[in-house]
């Protein structure tokens, strides 16, 4: 039986080979001190080898340095290949002193340390089973040496790929493809354009530690000229298809253009006209003016998607997917196939159309006396865009649709009023709208204060609450959408708030979110009894579904859809809009930081202190309403207004930083 009293030792214990001094001897248990100076107790069994060394405890630390100095070199010229050459005719278990007579035929504990950890490290020629190595067949050797290769030969085309896809991020340039890329470029192209899950997605992930995967993949398609130069990076890493499926496409060139109806209510001798924005091509809504007697006729035409579009067509089924359409600085996604959204529905100047038409009368004070919903049909007379309304409405002209369109001004103001005296909310925010056209940035401010905006806007909302409110005394199932007010009495309430970015805060913060119900109940928000919504129904598939429940309900036909299954299919359709006018914002968003970085990087600019932020303040750039850091160490009040310079910008990570500038520069 060994001695082990005294002795230094090599056991294999959970991390490995260890030096041991062993304190006491009990049977098969050996009471120890490791390298570290901790007792531990373990087991004879896990025991290597035994030196021959019985040093006073305070000199084994050094002892164990000079033993590892023997071992090292002798360990990293063992050859295990040759050992396992040497046995492999004997497929048995070896202790490892047979082995190490084997190779040295000197069994010294140096050796056997020496040797021990070599086999340790190989895997390939032995297999361990305690302190017993056995030697592996020929077969498994080659297998593996074979899977080895491979896994080498893999590696290095991943670390070229890597170098690859590293370097056309930096270039400048349209970088051509390899021919040994071209695979992996079409590999990206399935992964980010077609949604197709492959092993390209781990590689991408590997290539930068500040982007995504579908960052990196766009970039890459771009600069490898497999996607066009105006692309937007939102659009493309949203998964969002501008090409309709091929099925869909051939629906909508299948539909028949609109026939006049004898069922409808014919509108096509009224002088009618639209106003939209001067690029709009999905026009939705028209109107129309009359007198009757002393009332005053005011005609809100909906362009009637419903009539061309059937629930669980290929056509419903895409706008469902679609949720909207949505308006980039660099297109338009519309939510129907051109033909449908541009031409069949859209209620273009000169062209027969099938409406949704309500036809309210005003009496002379501008009160609503009397109303109906009806199927419609119009011809519409003149398109004008806002810009030629709002002329019209400043000064008179000898053009035929002045006075109706000033009329109709002057009954919105009164229907505003109105809402104001219930206790609406009215924040009148600018918009930037961008447009990138052949890689140029162009930007304009819409004015909220627009008269002919508001006109637009205000027969819209009353079209949506009397449709709220028919739906509601028919007893026919639609989605209403309320808001409960706000929890304490607001400032803000039956007032009109003039864009401040503090003042909008706080009017936000203080409102609750509005919602979806099966039932009808007020609109805190916007002052009414009751509102739905339908009348965009060529952008927004919500819209869609209020008004082919409506539409089927005005033609004696079954409802399309039940309460419950209306609910889940209009929070769908929800959620996908809010998802899309998301990525709206984020584009713009995006393509202004272009647009700063581009042309406007060495200018001073003047913002607005919104809040506290690390280090500094959030501020909001007073031209553009975009939002930044800045790195300042003043003190400013919010609502004070600085002037800054752009420290750091990217539009590709979001990243906008400011500095202050000093009243000398």
């Amino acid at each position: 039986m060994v001695d082990y009293q005294g002795r230094i030792i090599e056991y294999l214990g959970a991390g490995g080979v260890r030096f041991a001094l062993v304190v006491r001897h009990a049977g098969e248990k050996l009471q120890i001190i490791d390298e570290r100076g901790r007792h531990d107790r373990i087991s004879a069994h896990q025991v290597i080898t035994v030196h021959a060394a019985k040093p006073d405890p305070a000199e084994f630390p050094e002892v164990v340095q000079q033993l590892r100095a023997r071992i090292q070199p002798i360990q990293e010229e063992v050859d295990t290949e040759l050992l396992w050459e040497t046995v492999r005719d004997d497929l048995r278990e070896y202790r490892i002193e047979e082995l190490v007579e084997h190779y040295f035929a000197n069994r010294d504990p140096v050796r056997v340390s020496a040797l021990f950890r070599a086999l340790l490290k190989d895997a390939l020629h032995f297999k361990r089973k305690g302190l017993i190595f056995i030697p592996r067949s020929e077969q498994h050797v080659s297998e593996q040496l074979l899977a080895i290769r491979r896994r080498r030969e893999k590696q290095a085309l991943r670390q070229q790929a890597l170098d690859w896809m590293r370097g056309v991020l930096q270039a400048d340039d349209i970088v051509e493809v390899p021919a040994d890329m071209v695979s992996l470029i079409h590999q990206v192209e399935d992964y980010l354009l077609r949604r197709k899950s492959n092993e390209v997605v781990h590689l991408l992930n590997e290539v930068s530690e500040e982007s995504t995967a579908k960052e990196v993949a766009f970039e890459l398609l771009l600069k490898t000229g497999r996607l066009d130069p105006d692309a937007d990076p939102l659009l493309v890493i949203a998964g969002i298809e501008e090409r309709f499926p091929r099925r869909v496409l051939e629906r909508a060139e299948h539909l028949a253009p609109f026939r006049p109806e004898p069922g409808r209510r014919d509108f096509s001798s009224l002088l009618s006209f639209s106003i939209d924005d001067e690029e709009t091509r999905e026009i939705d809504d028209a109107l129309t003016v009359r007198v009757h007697g002393d009332r005053l006729i005011v005609g809100v035409h909906i362009a009637d998607v419903a009539h061309f579009v059937t629930k669980g067509d290929p056509l419903d089924e895409e706008a469902h997917r679609r949720g909207a359409s949505i308006y980039m600085p660099t297109r338009t996604v519309s939510m129907f196939p051109p033909r449908l959204a541009y031409e069949l529905a859209s209620l273009n100047q000169g062209d027969w159309r099938p409406t949704m038409s309500f036809e309210i009368a005003f009496d002379a004070t501008g009160r609503v006396v009397d109303w109906q919903l009806s199927r419609g049909q119009i011809v519409v007379t003149r398109r004008l865009s806002y810009a030629e309304a709002d002329r019209l409405l400043r000064s008179p002209a000898d053009d035929e649709v002045a006075e109706p369109v000033r009329r109709l001004h002057e009954i919105a103001q009164q229907l505003l009023a109105e809402r104001l005296k219930q206790g609406a909310i009215v924040i009148r925010r600018p918009e930037l709208k961008v447009r990138v056209r052949d890689g140029r940035i162009a930007m304009k401010v819409i004015d909220p204060r627009s008269p002919s905006r508001q006109l637009v806007g205000e027969f819209m909302i009353l079209a949506n609450r009397l449709a709220a409110q028919h739906a509601a005394r028919q007893g026919v199932p639609i989605i209403f959408r309320t808001q409960d007010p706000p929890r304490h009495e607001s400032e803000f309430a039956g007032h009109i708030i003039e864009y401040d970015p503090i003042r909008m805060s706080r009017v936000l913060k203080g409102m609750k979110r509005s919602r979806l119900s099966l039932s009808p109940q007020p609109h805190a928000g916007l002052g009414l009894d009751v509102y739905t919504q339908l009348t965009s129904p060529i952008r927004r598939f919500a819209d869609v579904i209020i008004q082919r429940q409506l539409v089927a309900y005005l033609a004696d036909q079954p409802l399309p859809y039940q309460p419950e299954e209306l609910l889940r299919v209009l929070a769908t359709a929800e959620s996908t809009e809010r998802e899309m006018r998301a990525i709206e914002r984020q584009s713009t968003r995006f393509w202004v930081l272009r647009y700063l970085a581009d042309e406007r990087r060495q200018e001073t600019f003047e913002a607005i202190v919104i809040e506290s932020s690390d280090g500094g303040y959030v501020v909001e750039l007073t031209d553009f309403f975009l939002r930044g850091h800045l790195s300042t160490g003043i003190k400013h009040e919010w609502g004070e207004r600085v002037r800054v310079r752009i420290e750091h910008i990217d539009p590709q990570r979001d990243v906008l930083r400011f500095a202050e500038v000093g009243p000398e520069c």
